[in-house]
């Protein structure tokens, strides 16, 4: 049963993730195959702050989206002046980069988080400490995160991410700045995917490498894009679709989460 239960907490955390990238890709028209990347991030800062620095989980999610959002906004500067398959291919570089370096603890070990984290209780009254805790934990996240995804969508800077993805002229005809705009896009989902990421890692209880692969950031992808990439309960239900098919579904029925089941999928939805 913990098994199954610390599972379906995975899925919940990918779905944050998704919601990621349907503010970048699915509003504001970026597109970005690095998500995984910002999650890796999150878990690094997130777990160094409560293992390191001693400091409670919710702090640590908070730090850990602020860097997020900080190091997405670097990163999106050069859609600035790039877009569409070179800026993919740029952030599919940047998640490879830091699945390969950014979490060797050879040479960064002196600041990544070491050994088993501990799940002291939220603001030292929620415990969190068991799966079925830490489960209803990431439920109330992703529900935050859907809460805070909603509400931006309908707000004027919502409404100027899909103008700029729209018409970039039109939009800046209007007085958008399209500067601000596409960087608050990137900063929004870095936040969202690397505040994932601290809540990932104390799921995992350790950092890991093999979680975030380069492979993971399609897979993710892939989850926005069968469920409509403008679409936040549609990113959830990819996810659910997705990792809840890999981890639940009998080994001879993988075929649909395979490349060319999912490519079925696709057509025929």
């Amino acid at each position: 049963q913990n098994t199954a239960v610390n599972l379906a907490g995975v899925i919940v955390i990918f779905s944050m993730v998704s919601v990621s990238l349907v503010v970048l890709t699915g509003w504001a028209g970026q597109v970005s195959l690095g998500p995984v990347a910002f999650l890796a991030i999150g878990a690094a800062v997130g777990g160094a702050v409560t293992s390191r620095l001693g400091w409670d989980l919710a702090i640590a999610l908070l730090v850990a989206g602020a860097v997020g959002a900080a190091v997405s906004i670097v990163i999106g500067l050069p859609a600035l002046r790039i877009r569409g398959l070179l800026l993919a291919v740029t952030t599919l570089a940047f998640a490879q980069a830091v699945a390969l370096y950014g979490l060797n603890q050879s040479d960064f070990g002196w600041w990544l988080p070491q050994g088993r984290l501990d799940r002291a209780p939220l603001l030292g009254l929620v415990p969190i400490e068991s799966e079925t805790q830490y489960y209803f934990f990431t439920l109330a996240c992703l529900v935050l995160v859907m809460v805070m995804a909603r509400r931006l969508r309908w707000s004027r800077v919502g409404r100027v991410m899909v103008g700029v993805r729209e018409n970039e002229r039109g939009a800046q005809a209007y007085g958008v700045n399209l500067v601000r705009a596409k960087l608050t896009a990137f900063a929004v989902a870095g936040f969202i995917a690397a505040f994932a990421g601290a809540v990932f890692v104390h799921h995992q209880r350790s950092l890991g490498i093999q979680p975030y692969a380069t492979e993971e950031s399609l897979a993710a992808f892939t989850m926005v894009v069968i469920g409509g990439l403008g679409s936040l309960p549609g990113a959830i239900l990819g996810a659910v679709y997705v990792r809840g098919a890999q981890y639940f579904l009998p080994t001879e029925l993988s075929f649909f989460v395979s490349g060319i089941g999912l490519l079925v999928v696709l057509i025929v939805w």
